[in-house]
């Protein structure tokens, strides 16, 4: 059976209507791509949480986080959330990365405050986006093969981290 075909009524022209099947893979593609980024997103933000919560352990301090069962529970949700800004954010902001980045990463935070509201100053947040950050961009540039723009984004995270270090001891 052949494709149905629509005529523009500005136009005229005829063209054809995309198949079923086509359809149907854009969509498996979508979802497939959402799931790219979902799963990115649980990586860098399980690997945030664990390394501030080093950074806090060099300090004698505790992060104050739930049991492994909670604390993934909330890290699946926050970025089953900050994946899909990922994906819909693709798809309307082409070429900003501060607003398909920053965006998607603002609710990730959100959902975490309000997860540990009793528990955390809200400077929690600001570290974890601060490690998601340095992971993040330093694995897009080794991917992309700017192993030089990588070391330098290691050495300012480094930098940034003695300066939070150097604080926190003062007080």
């Amino acid at each position: 059976m052949a494709n149905p075909s629509i005529s523009c009524p500005v136009s005229g022209q005829t063209t054809l209507t995309p198949s079923l099947i086509s359809v149907d893979i854009a969509i498996v593609a979508n979802w497939a791509q959402y799931l790219e980024y979902w799963g990115l997103s649980l990586l860098t933000l399980g690997s945030a949480v664990v390394l501030l919560d080093r950074f806090y352990r060099l300090f004698n301090s505790d992060l104050e986080l739930y049991n492994f069962k909670k604390e993934a529970l909330v890290a699946g949700i926050a970025s089953a959330v900050q994946g899909a800004g990922f994906w819909f954010s693709a798809s309307l902001f082409h070429g900003d990365p501060f607003k398909r980045l920053v965006i998607p990463g603002a609710l990730a935070g959100l959902l975490y405050w309000v997860a540990h509201l009793e528990r955390w100053s809200g400077y929690e947040i600001c570290g974890i986006a601060f490690f998601q950050t340095a992971i993040i961009s330093t694995g897009i540039c080794v991917i992309a093969g700017n192993f030089k723009l990588a070391a330098l984004v290691l050495v300012l995270f480094t930098v940034g981290l003695a300066i939070v270090a150097g604080i926190a001891r003062n007080l």
